[in-house]
């Protein structure tokens, strides 16, 4: 028997709900205890919450046969459902169990992949698709957890990383409080990517995370190259003056 996402509820109860497990198992189809609870499916029921119970969700990788498909780079999301993403795993989210978490990391990663039109984490659609989850196997789905939750730490390192190399730090500003704009950021990315591409404020959030970090990072590269210049421009400048 291959246990569904949404037996990882009752998995972790001392006293296993065997019976909303046999359920989940059965699909909507009419449920007959008498039927379902001889001894050999018993025991196939214990032995797979035992085995589940043993899984180690940092090991787990995304099955490639999976019906729900995994993007291939964190990065082709959406504006909006990285910062979205972001917001999840930093604990900034409604979500009041593991499964919630689960269910709702994996709808947020996969739901463009998986789903024409754009990204929308509310509606008809997204419901369908979070439904179609927690009918997953299990297994494939903490897989796929476990992946999104790697690549997304990862993105957020590289691009951290490229940031921090083009940073410029005016003293002045930072005594003045310039932290306090930090609150904007989201803001003024939207802002720069509606004048840059031309495009309404609806479609800024929906052009991919890649786009929108690189168009920033390319800015920040070229504000760092003008500082780099004008540093190197004001060395000069004493150094003319002390030969004079």
């Amino acid at each position: 028997m291959r246990l569904k996402l949404r037996d990882l509820e009752h998995i972790g109860d001392l006293e296993v709900n065997y019976k909303a497990i046999v359920k989940n198992a059965l699909s909507g189809r009419r449920f007959l205890k008498k039927n379902f609870f001889n001894r050999g499916k018993i025991r196939l029921l214990y032995r797979a919450i035992v085995d589940a119970r043993q899984i180690n969700v940092s090991e787990c990788v995304p099955n490639p046969d999976s019906k729900i498909k995994c993007p291939g780079s964190i990065d082709s999301l959406t504006f909006k459902a990285m910062l979205e993403l972001q917001s999840s795993l930093e604990g900034k989210t409604d979500a009041n169990t593991v499964l919630e978490l689960v269910v709702e990391t994996i709808a947020i990663g996969c739901y463009s992949e998986n789903t024409d039109g754009p990204y929308e984490s509310r509606g008809r659609l997204w419901d369908k698709f979070r439904e179609d989850i927690l009918n997953s196997p299990l297994e494939d789905m903490l897989g796929l957890y476990n992946h999104i939750c790697t690549q997304a730490e990862l993105s957020r390192l590289q691009w951290e990383k490229r940031f921090l190399s083009v940073e410029v730090e005016d003293p002045d500003y930072v005594k003045a409080g310039g932290h306090r704009m930090d609150q904007f950021n989201v803001l003024l990315t939207i802002k720069s990517l509606c004048a840059d591409f031309n495009c309404t404020y609806e479609e800024a959030w929906q052009k991919s995370y890649a786009l929108s970090q690189t168009n920033s990072y390319a800015k920040a590269t070229y504000n760092h190259i003008r500082d780099e210049m004008r540093r190197a421009k004001e060395i000069e400048m004493r150094r003319e003056r002390q030969r004079r």
